[in-house]
């Protein structure tokens, strides 16, 4: 007997909706980092890594949203998605930014853990078999990701890292 299979769209397809995963994932890219004695050049010189790590984050969601997958495949995936967001999450909480970028630090802040429970509730919903469940969590994840996209791109910009989407 063949697995159920899960594919998560969004009313205006699967192409948008990887490449809205892909710009909020990409969009915590610009975390820079820093320790609690550095300046805005350390800040500046650490964010690569975040970023690099990001896009690899932003990639590999964006492969799995146009694909069918069984329910267990995209319950494990997602879920490894939203741990991998919380530990950039942790990254970013561990920086120190310079005065003028706290505010919006905080606000990437914000908008990952936003984006990490969305990715969880498109994890349980496949572990549960809840394909509506599943659609549902995915509009959130895509609705919710302009805020960290913003953030994102005001770092970025702050920090000379590459903008992007």
């Amino acid at each position: 007997m063949a697995a159920k299979m899960l594919t998560l769209t969004t009313g205006s397809g699967a192409t948008t909706a990887r490449a809205a995963a892909a710009a909020l994932v990409i969009a915590a890219a610009l975390a820079g980092c820093g320790s609690s004695n550095s300046g805005k050049a350390d800040f500046k010189r650490g964010y690569p890594l975040i970023n690099q790590d990001l896009n690899s984050l932003g990639s590999d969601i964006g492969q799995t949203l146009g694909r069918a997958r069984s329910y267990p495949a995209t319950a494990s995936e997602f879920r490894g998605f939203a741990a991998r967001l919380r530990a950039l999450k942790s990254r970013v909480d561990g920086l120190s930014p310079p005065g003028n970028l706290k505010a919006t630090t905080a606000a990437l802040s914000s908008a990952m853990s936003t984006l990490i429970g969305d990715l969880g509730a498109i994890s349980t919903a496949a572990g549960v078999h809840d394909a509506t469940a599943a659609r549902t969590a995915m509009r959130a994840l895509v609705q919710d990701s302009p805020a960290l996209v913003a953030a994102r791109r005001k770092l970025a910009q702050a920090t000379g890292a590459a903008v992007g989407p």
